[in-house]
């Protein structure tokens, strides 16, 4: 097999390169030597260590280099994804992941992977070329290892998401063992949800095609590779009913016990699905149940209705002047306005409010309920479900759930107490109910916490921007995309941090795929101005076009600019023009403007 220069692809002629001219050497002490497979973008290569080796230097004499090319088009997801999966993965360290040895990128864009080498094949290989079926001790000892690492990867912070643990990512070190190691990061996420939809079909939970990944997709993926083991057949040949997999009569070698885990680690609905993998190790450790005494007859008891479902909303924006609306909406990099979020009920979650009643949920309050605490705090806040509205009766409630252990009415209460609703304005108790919030991993206390802080003396609370910036770097670390954003913002403009522009450039990235839009501009930005990272019209426009998809029409004018220039895509002035309508339309005067000119 012709074997191709890894930095430019011609054939290799000897120790050089017929087209660069280079040495088939990368990360300056790799040297590849054999072709093992190609994909749409990427390369991989077995290679050899050459040069001396160092003292303390445990790198093996043999070694595996996935080599992905920058993208011909718009489309930089996959290359990005690799990027951040490489990176990811050098800080992991487990012994069912992959050892790291080196990654760069090349001067030409190329991302260079270099990890240890295995000799034993996939789990897909294995299992298809057996003749019998697996022993149940083997499974069930493959599946406690798997679990071991989800544990690992789930306990990080933030949890770190596969994607697409399936059959062919699962290998074995060497042809004789059967330790599974988990490969193929490139889908990696860390963070709840991704913009981008991946996942092998039969593989992937349902919630991961509506570009949703939490840690519990990863014990749906787990779930159906041991269906494929246990079964011989692939998860998506298996027979479903209403999205369930058939597991009847399929699984005659595993107890009952194990069927049921794995039933329950592929259900469909991510909320009956098992949350992490130390639940899973919790399930198949409890021994099975005793048989029930004969219990005596009894009059049945009346269910409660579900607890209705906590949103946002944002009171604070109706107050705002049109010209302070208009500078939110034209700011370069803008820092968007304190996102003081309370919260609100889904139009579903209301239907199911309306049957509950409200005495019965004060008394489960009074007993001790923090979520009707803060079920009957909300219809009180808003004068929901036939209540008279009465804000200071609603923070008491807020209080009550607060004080028991509810993230939401310390967060709620906290903004009552800064804005002095239903209570008196008190400014340091509104931020100790933000910090108490945050402190339990409630973003929107976090970032309340950080506006109050960043606000020039409001309610009381001298400003600090040291403080701003910890509160902003604590959400982000919670995978909130506004406080990312404004935390790059700060990093940009050097607001109680040293400027550092490379920083912002990764934040405001970061708060892109956290799903908040400005960031996806900004991030554009800095590419197409090179502020931090190196010029690349392409994926400023990519980053534009992921803006603009998402209704954030700044996004539109920056891509009808580009569009209009032909920089980073093809001239259009006609696609132009439709981009900087879409911005005019939501009332951006630049594109206004630009619209006039046609």
């Amino acid at each position: 097999m012709e074997l191709p220069c890894p930095w430019c692809d011609a054939p290799l002629e000897g120790d050089k390169c017929a087209g660069c001219g280079k040495a088939p050497i990368v990360c300056e002490k790799f040297r590849v030597t054999k072709l093992l497979g190609r994909g749409g973008m990427g390369v991989v290569y077995a290679a050899e260590r050459v040069g001396p080796r160092k003292k303390h230097d445990h790198v093996p004499a043999t070694v595996a280099v996935k080599i992905i090319k920058p993208p011909s088009d718009d489309d930089w997801t996959a290359w990005e994804l690799f990027e951040r999966s490489s990176k990811v993965l050098q800080g992991l360290h487990h012994v069912r992941l992959p050892k790291v040895h080196a990654f760069e990128r090349t001067d030409r864009g190329r991302l260079v992977l270099v990890r240890e080498a295995f000799d034993g094949g996939t789990l897909e290989e294995r299992i298809s070329g057996a003749d019998d079926r697996i022993e149940p001790k083997r499974l069930r000892a493959m599946l406690d290892e798997m679990l071991e690492l989800l544990v690992y990867l789930q306990g990080l912070v933030p949890p770190v998401i596969h994607r697409d643990i399936k059959p062919s990512n699962v290998m074995f070190r060497t042809k004789g063992d059967w330790d599974p190691v988990l490969v193929d990061f490139d889908t990696i996420v860390s963070r709840r949800s991704g913009l981008t939809i991946v996942g092998t079909p039969g593989y992937a939970a349902p919630e991961q095609f509506a570009a949703e990944a939490t840690p519990a997709s990863d014990i749906y993926g787990l779930g159906a590779t041991m269906l494929f083991v246990a079964t011989h057949t692939d998860a998506d040949e298996i027979p479903r009913e209403h999205g369930r997999f058939v597991l009847e009569g399929r699984l005659p070698s595993l107890d009952a016990k194990l069927v049921s885990v794995l039933a329950k680690m592929v259900e469909p609905d991510v909320s009956k699905r098992y949350a992490t993998a130390e639940e899973v190790k919790r399930d198949l450790a409890r021994p099975p149940p005793k048989p029930p005494a004969p219990a005596p007859q009894r009059e049945p008891e009346v269910r409660r209705a579900p607890e209705p479902k906590k949103a946002r909303r944002w009171p604070w924006l109706l107050a705002l002047p049109p010209a302070a609306l208009l500078w939110i909406a034209t700011r370069h990099h803008a820092a968007p306005v304190p996102d003081y979020t309370f919260v609100q009920l889904d139009a579903a979650a209301a239907v199911a409010a309306n049957a509950v009643d409200g005495a019965a949920q004060e008394r489960a309050c009074e007993k001790g309920d923090a979520d009707a605490c803060f079920s009957v705090a909300w219809r009180y806040d808003q004068g929901n479900d036939g209540v008279t509205k009465d804000e200071a009766r609603a923070a008491k409630y807020y209080e009550r759930g607060c004080n028991l252990g509810d993230s939401m009415s310390c967060n709620n209460l906290g903004v009552d107490y800064e804005h002095g609703v239903g209570v008196p304005s008190n400014g340091p108790r509104a931020a100790a109910l933000y910090q108490k919030a945050c402190d339990a991993k409630n973003v929107n206390g976090c970032r309340n916490l950080a506006f109050l802080y960043e606000s020039d003396g409001g309610a009381g609370v001298p400003r600090d921007m040291k403080k701003t910036l910890a509160m902003f770097t604590r959400g982000c670390d919670l995978e909130d995309g506004t406080s990312c954003n404004n935390l790059g913002w700060m990093y940009e403009d050097g607001e109680a941090t040293p400027k550092d522009l490379k920083k912002a450039a990764s934040l405001y990235l970061l708060a892109c795929d956290h799903g908040f839009l400005y960031g996806c501009r900004n991030g554009g930005i800095a590419y197409e101005t090179a502020d931090g990272v190196e010029r690349d019209d392409r994926r400023a426009v990519a980053l534009f076009k992921r803006a603009c998809g998402d209704d954030e029409k700044r996004g539109c004018v920056e891509l009808g600019r580009m569009t209009r220039d032909g920089r980073g895509t093809e001239k259009d002035p006609k696609k132009a023009e439709q981009y900087f309508k879409m911005g005019c339309d939501d009332g951006d005067t630049e594109a206004c403007d630009e619209v006039k000119k046609k």
